[in-house]
């Protein structure tokens, strides 16, 4: 791990890379780089007038419409953070959390600018704010994020966190095609999954998140290969 500098110049070689950084160092034979990239909002913003309320961890609180505490000013993106309207009752759990990804600053825009044109009833731009999801490739397979898919907010929401049971598969003989299929139960209902590779499930699973039936039932044959849910849940 190298720490405090950055990445200068990346030279293909062959399968591998060769990456210099700005620290004077060089890494040879690399196979995978992973670049990322920081967005968490900076509190240090001096431009921002003080009639613009911030949250706590220094982005523009903006409400489910993309509202600013400041009447016709919308914001959208990694620079602000979404705060909900009212305080959720004790023992619920939303599906939708806030994370910085490109997927949800999409949504943000489209929020802002339908809310901006007041059509945000006719084009229903609030359903991305119903569930978390997220869809992205790593290693050349499908990766799709739903819901609490690691548990997130669960430990506090309901009953102090208990009940909360992971089911996992892994599917294929073969290295290339196999895939991944985890779903996170409490009190019998799905509240998040991870697919990746080739599962088929994403959207059912995304179903039942969102319908929140109770799935107890099944126990681990949720997410079993003999198991069609798309019949029993059609």
């Amino acid at each position: 791990v190298e720490k405090n500098c950055e990445v200068t110049r990346i030279e293909k070689r062959g399968d591998v890379y060769r990456v210099e950084l700005s620290n004077g160092g060089v890494v040879e034979d690399v196979s995978l780089i992973v670049s990322a990239i920081g967005v968490d909002p900076s509190p240090n913003v001096t431009w921002l007038p003080p009639e613009i309320e911030r949250a706590q961890d220094g982005g523009i609180a903006v409400d489910i419409d993309m509202q600013t505490s400041c009447d016709g000013v919308f914001a959208a993106g990694d620079v602000c953070t979404v705060v909900r309207d009212t305080e959720m009752a004790p023992g619920t759990h939303t599906t939708w959390f806030q994370m910085r990804l490109w997927s949800q600053a999409r949504s943000m825009g489209i929020r802002a600018a339908h809310c901006i044109l007041e059509v945000q009833d006719q084009m229903a731009s609030d359903l991305a704010f119903d569930l978390f999801s997220h869809t992205t490739t790593f290693l050349g397979k499908r990766v799709v994020l739903l819901g609490s898919f690691n548990g997130q907010g669960l430990e506090t929401a309901c009953h102090g966190g208990d009940d909360i049971t992971f089911f996992s598969r892994v599917s294929g003989d073969v290295p290339g095609d196999r895939s991944f299929v985890r779903v996170v139960i409490q009190h019998g209902k799905v509240k998040g999954a991870i697919c990746i590779g080739k599962t088929d499930l994403s959207e059912v699973l995304e179903n039942l998140i969102l319908d929140g039936l109770d799935v107890s039932a099944f126990g681990a044959d949720i997410i079993s290969e003999n198991v069609d849910l798309d019949d029993i849940f059609d």
